[in-house]
């Protein structure tokens, strides 16, 4: 098997590498890099991750006016509409449709409504801090490993902030019940018997940018709740952070970024549990969650090291705290 690293160092075609790209917008990059072997290409990736490489380079032509090749690229869209990957990919979903490259199938029709719904309904999270946080005390849950009660100290802030699949149900004491906001990725899917639980939180974060990742039919389904409110994190600091880091940022590390631009201006009274960078016992070795245990990853995205020293840096009053 090829190493990674000398997948980076050759610039062989990567999933990985171009999911990097297409995060930072470097729409030449993932072109250069995903015709850079046609051989080792179809020779080493296949599956989903063949499936998925195809559809971030086809989206890269997209924005590099190179439209004319994804007309010639029917059968790669064909197979992406069969096993509804293509949905997910709403700038490509919405190219094909416009272009009448294949009939609308399955829930194509649906992605293309959400993204005209996306535009109509997402705003910058700049909106959040000032209209829902000013002169409040917030706590932000990340979803590291916390080991202190902290429960009722949680529940007590103005405003909480919970991550992806975090988990409330045999957690209470340590990380508490208050759910005011969920920031999470766009492909989210939380785990079937607590659905209920996320449904009914009205305050949806969006740590990555839909038109850069591929989204989750929960997020084509959401988009159109009229009850829900949804907020996006700025497309420029989530860039700025991935060239930092040379690796795509965190959902964790996106949020905390973005509060601390402002939290001083709006009066912003922050309390921050669950994070590496406030642990004293940060062991970059180590992934796991306070409610399961994750093995690393050959293809981890994040660099958790550069994140920890960056945050620390950013809330040098929260680094480290003793009761985690």
């Amino acid at each position: 098997m090829i190493h990674i690293e000398m997948i980076n160092k050759m610039n062989l075609p990567s999933r990985g590498k171009c999911r990097y790209l297409w995060t930072i917008g470097n729409y030449s990059g993932i072109a250069s890099n995903y015709e850079s072997a046609p051989i080792y290409r179809k020779l080493f990736i296949s599956g989903i991750r063949k499936l998925d490489l195809d559809a971030i380079y086809l989206t890269s032509l997209i924005h590099l006016n190179r439209q004319e090749e994804i007309l010639k690229a029917k059968k790669i869209i064909s197979n992406l509409a069969e096993i509804e990957l293509l949905p997910k990919y709403l700038e490509l979903n919405k190219f094909v449709i416009d272009s009448k490259l294949i009939q609308p199938q399955g829930q194509m029709t649906k992605a293309y409504e959400a993204l005209i719904a996306l535009k109509e309904k997402c705003i910058s999270i700049d909106s959040f801090w000032r209209d829902v946080c000013a002169n409040k005390t917030i706590s932000i849950i990340g979803n590291a490993p916390i080991t202190s009660h902290l429960g009722n100290l949680i529940d007590q802030s103005d405003i909480v902030l919970r991550f992806n699949n975090f988990q409330i149900k045999n957690f209470e004491l340590f990380v508490g019940r208050k759910t005011s906001a969920w920031c999470r990725i766009c492909d989210i899917r939380p785990p079937f018997d607590q659905e209920h639980l996320f449904n009914q939180i009205k305050t949806n974060i969006f740590t990555d940018n839909p038109l850069n990742i591929p989204v989750g039919m929960k997020f084509i389904d959401e988009i159109f709740n009229e009850n829900k409110n949804f907020y996006f994190i700025p497309q420029e600091i989530v860039t700025d952070l991935a060239k930092q880091l040379n690796a795509i940022p965190s959902s964790g590390i996106r949020l905390l970024i973005s509060l601390s631009k402002l939290r001083t201006q709006y009066n912003i009274r922050t309390n921050v549990f669950g994070f590496s960078f406030s642990n004293k016992k940060f062991n970059h070795k180590i992934f796991d969650h306070y409610f399961e245990t994750k093995p690393e990853s050959k293809e981890r995205a994040h660099n958790i090291t550069s994140e920890v020293m960056l945050l620390r840096n950013t809330y040098p009053e929260l680094t480290p705290r003793q009761d985690q």
